[in-house]
C-alpha cells in the first residue's frame, strides 16, 4: 500500500515530492485524454522534446512510451501546421492562458486524424516557462480559445484584446474548470 502524502510521521521534502509525483502519474494515467509534457525550448525546427506521456496518449497514438519520450513534437504533430504552432508557443507562455488548435495526430499505423490539441505553459513564480502541458482529445470544447487567437490578444487595441479584457473574469473561470 502506498504511504499517504501527509502522514503522522513527517516525510522529508524529497520523500513528499516523490509521493506527489507518484500520485500525479497514477492520476494522469486514469484519464481518457492524451497528456504530454514538452520541454520549454524547441529543438531546431522540429519542436520541443516530449518529456512525459500518459497511457492514454500511448493508446491513441498506438506507440509505446519509449518511442515517444525524448522525441520532438514533430513525431506526432501535423507537419503542415507544426511551424505555426511552434511560432505561437512563446505567446502562449506570455499570455498565461490555455489555448487550443485542431491538427492531425500522426499515429504509428500511418493514420492522421484531427484532434483538439490544448496547450498551457507552466511557469514558475518568476514567469519563466518550465514546460508546456498538452492534452489531446477528439471533441471540441468551445470555451477554450483557439491558439490562433493568442496573436490577436497580444495586439493592443485590437477587437480581440478588448473582448478578452471585457470577459477576462468569465474566461478565467471557464479555463480553470476545464
Amino acid at each position: 500500500m502506498t504511504q499517504p502524502i501527509f502522514s503522522q510521521h513527517p516525510l522529508s521534502e524529497i520523500q513528499q515530492l516523490k509521493a506527489v509525483n507518484h500520485h500525479l502519474r497514477i492520476a494522469a494515467d486514469q484519464v481518457s485524454e492524451g497528456i504530454m509534457i514538452l520541454e520549454p525550448e524547441p529543438t531546431v525546427g522540429t519542436g520541443p522534446r516530449i518529456v512525459y506521456v500518459n497511457k492514454a496518449l500511448c493508446k491513441i497514438t498506438r506507440r509505446p512510451m519509449e518511442e515517444l519520450l525524448g522525441h520532438s513534437l514533430s513525431l506526432l504533430f501535423d507537419a503542415d501546421k507544426l511551424s505555426g504552432f511552434l511560432t505561437r508557443l512563446p505567446a502562449v507562455a506570455e499570455a498565461g492562458r490555455m489555448f487550443h488548435t485542431i491538427a492531425g495526430l500522426n499515429c504509428a499505423d500511418g493514420s492522421n486524424d484531427d484532434f483538439r490539441w490544448t496547450v498551457k505553459a507552466v511557469n514558475d513564480r518568476y514567469g519563466r516557462t518550465l514546460n508546456y502541458t498538452v492534452t489531446l482529445r477528439r471533441e471540441i470544447v468551445p470555451e477554450i480559445l483557439p491558439i490562433e487567437a493568442v496573436a490577436e490578444e497580444q495586439t493592443p487595441g485590437s477587437d480581440a484584446a478588448a473582448a478578452s479584457a471585457a470577459s477576462a473574469e468569465d474566461d478565467a473561470g471557464i479555463i480553470e474548470k476545464s
